[in-house]
C-alpha cells in the first residue's frame, strides 16, 4: 500500500487546523463570548491559538456559510448580529424544518425513543443547574436525533445549521430575558412536556401528532425570542456594522 505523500500529509494537517479553528470560533460565538455585531480580530485568533492565516481564513468562510459570520470586503469578519428581521427569517426556515422532521421521522428506529429519553434527562439536569449553555446544546441534540431518524443527509445538514443558530439565539434569551427565573422555569416545564410528547409519539408511531407538536413547540420558541428581542432596550440591541 502506498504511503501518504508529503503534500497529502500537509493537506490533512491543514484540514485539522481548520477544523480546530472552526470549533473554537463557533463555540465562542455560540456562548456569546464573541458578541453579536462584534468584529473578529483574525490576528488575535492567530496569536491566541497558534494558527496560521490560512486555517483562520478558511474557518471564517465556513462559519459564514453556516450563517454565524458576515464577511465584509476590506473590513473583515463580523459576528452576525441578532436583529428582529433576521430572527423572523430564521423562524420561517426553522418551523418548516421541524414540520419536515415530524413528517419524515422514522419512528421504527429501534433506538430513537431511548436516545431521546437519555438526552432529555441530561437536558433537565442542565436546566436545574442553570447551565444554560449545556441546556441549549442538549436541546439541539434532542431535535437533531429526531432529524437523524429521517435518514436524509441533505435535510439533516439543513436542520443542523438551523440548530446551531438556534443555540446562539436561545442563549441570548437566557441571558437577557426579563424576570428570567420565573420565565425560565415556565419555559422549561413547557419544553419538557413537548419533548415527552414527542417521545410518546415516537413510541406510538404517530407522525401526524408529531408534526402538530413540533410545530407548536417551534412557534412557542419563536414567540419567546421575538418578545425578548423586542423588549431589549435600543441601546443594548446588537446592531449591524456600518456599511
Amino acid at each position: 500500500r502506498s504511503r501518504p505523500t508529503l503534500s497529502t500529509r500537509a493537506r490533512k494537517r491543514s484540514e485539522s487546523y481548520t477544523n480546530l479553528a472552526v470549533d473554537v470560533i463557533r463555540d465562542r460565538i455560540l456562548d456569546l463570548t464573541l458578541e453579536p455585531g462584534k468584529r473578529i480580530d483574525d490576528k488575535l485568533l492567530m496569536e491566541q491559538f497558534g494558527l496560521s492565516k490560512t486555517p483562520i481564513r478558511e474557518a471564517l468562510n465556513r462559519l459564514a456559510t453556516d450563517g454565524l459570520i458576515d464577511l465584509h470586503p476590506n473590513r473583515g469578519a463580523y459576528v452576525r448580529p441578532l436583529d428582529l428581521a433576521d430572527v423572523r427569517q430564521f423562524f420561517e426556515a426553522y418551523i418548516t424544518s421541524e414540520r419536515t422532521v415530524g413528517y419524515l421521522c422514522n419512528t421504527n428506529d429501534p433506538d430513537l425513543a431511548m436516545d431521546l429519553e437519555q438526552i432529555e434527562v441530561t437536558l433537565s439536569a442542565a436546566r436545574v443547574e442553570q447551565n444554560y449553555l449545556l441546556a441549549c446544546t442538549q436541546n439541539a441534540d434532542f431535535h437533531l436525533r429526531l432529524a437523524q431518524a429521517m435518514n436524509n443527509t441533505y435535510i439533516y445538514d439543513f436542520c443542523a445549521k438551523l440548530h446551531r443558530l438556534a443555540r446562539r439565539i436561545s442563549l441570548y434569551v437566557f441571558l437577557n430575558e426579563p424576570n428570567s427565573t420565573m420565565n425560565h422555569d415556565k419555559y422549561s416545564r413547557t419544553n419538557n412536556d413537548a419533548h415527552n410528547k414527542v417521545i410518546q409519539q415516537v413510541r406510538n408511531g404517530d407522525n401526524v401528532a408529531m408534526i402538530d407538536n413540533l410545530t407548536s413547540h417551534a412557534m412557542l420558541f419563536r414567540d419567546r425570542i421575538v418578545r425578548v428581542i423586542s423588549q431589549t432596550r435600543s441601546q443594548e440591541m446588537p446592531i449591524r456594522p456600518p456599511e
